[in-house]
């Protein structure tokens, strides 16, 4: 285990007596962290997608690269908050005060670090969870998958422009925004993402129909498990806001954040039922998850695993918040009767 920086690692011996004390990375790294969430992408995982990505300094600089990377991840879960006040909001609750770097500082920075690093980062941290509750996410001892598509509004700029353009005019009129395609495999029970493929809308999603024997048939419903999963990314995360990337490589870099963010967030979801295999997975809620989440960036606990658990004061708030199971509801498919077939009843009566 290593905590800070290649030129501040502190070895494993003698951590035990420096575990009560640390609670943040030293020096400028300090404000890099994501509450709790750092326990599920931690300082050396971020460090390895930088190194493998070339993204690391070539000096210690007032945002070194690991920081910029917790700027990012922090301001997925933080939609509707700028980059200054995502800062503000990592550096709420330690010792000693920061001050809040100028808000083009912070744009340079996130363009030096570039998109790769968050893309080794998503490759790091991708891959279903693990779970007791294996009668909710496997059938026949196979994992339950699902493969959908979604569109995101990118903010309408020239450069997003040459590279995400707007949908073809409809019957409503032309998309007011430019259009990002995200195709996503995802784990059911879980909703964790195994891999992930975005880019321009021009380029469609490939879909394949396969019927169910009866068997399956129960499985069908865990396919939405999808459509939830996009719910949650951009109702509840984005909160129905356009991101703030203005040219294509914030786009781009801000979508793998928004990835990265959102698995380490259904990771801590998973992480607090494996000790209850009579709980579905996905009764986890993640608003209250979110919001959890949000309240351990400003408070900045959490960050140091020191519990011999998983259960944390995210899982804590999870498990108190748990709805109740689903009804296992079903209806055979009816055929659809439009208002004209209605009509044309009427006037055979």
């Amino acid at each position: 285990m290593v905590l800070g920086s290649a030129k501040t690692r502190v070895p494993l011996q003698g951590l035990q007596c420096l575990i009560s004390v640390i609670t943040h990375a030293p020096g400028v790294f300090t404000v890099g962290h994501l509450g709790e969430l750092t326990q599920v992408v931690p300082f050396d995982l971020v460090d390895e997608a930088l190194a493998s990505a070339s993204g690391l300094q070539q000096r210690v600089r007032r945002l070194p690269s690991r920081v910029v990377v917790h700027l990012l991840l922090a301001g997925a879960p933080c939609t509707g908050t700028g980059r200054t006040g995502i800062w503000s909001r990592l550096t709420a609750s330690l010792p000693v005060p920061l001050p809040v770097p100028a808000g083009s500082s912070i744009t340079a920075a996130m363009r030096r670090v570039g998109p790769k690093p968050l893309k080794a980062l998503f490759d790091l941290v991708k891959g279903p969870a693990a779970v007791t509750a294996t009668q909710m996410t496997r059938f026949a001892g196979r994992l339950v998958v699902t493969i959908d598509g979604t569109q995101i509004a990118l903010p309408d700029t020239p450069a997003n422009l040459s590279v995400f353009p707007k949908a073809k005019a409809g019957p409503n009129g032309p998309a007011g925004y430019p259009m990002l395609r995200l195709v996503t495999l995802m784990a059911c029970g879980t909703r964790t993402l195994m891999d992930a493929a975005f880019g321009t809308d021009a380029t469609g999603e490939l879909t394949y129909a396969r019927d169910l024997i009866t068997a399956l048939v129960r499985l069908y419903r865990e396919r939405w498990e999808i459509e939830t999963s996009y719910c949650e990314l951009k109702s509840t995360v984005l909160g129905g806001r356009v991101p703030r990337g203005r040219h294509p490589a914030a786009a781009t870099q801000e979508t793998r954040a928004l990835l990265v963010a959102y698995q380490a967030l259904h990771t801590a979801m998973s992480d607090a039922v494996p000790h209850r295999p009579d709980i579905d997975p996905d009764r986890a809620a993640f608003t209250i998850t979110l919001n959890t989440a949000r309240d351990q960036i400003i408070r900045a606990t959490g960050i140091i695993h020191t519990r011999t658990d998983l259960v944390g004061q995210i899982g804590t708030a999870i498990l108190n918040g748990l709805p109740p199971a689903r009804r296992d509801r079903s209806r055979p498919r009816v055929k659809s009767r439009g208002p004209w077939r209605r009509t044309a009843d009427r006037r055979t009566v």
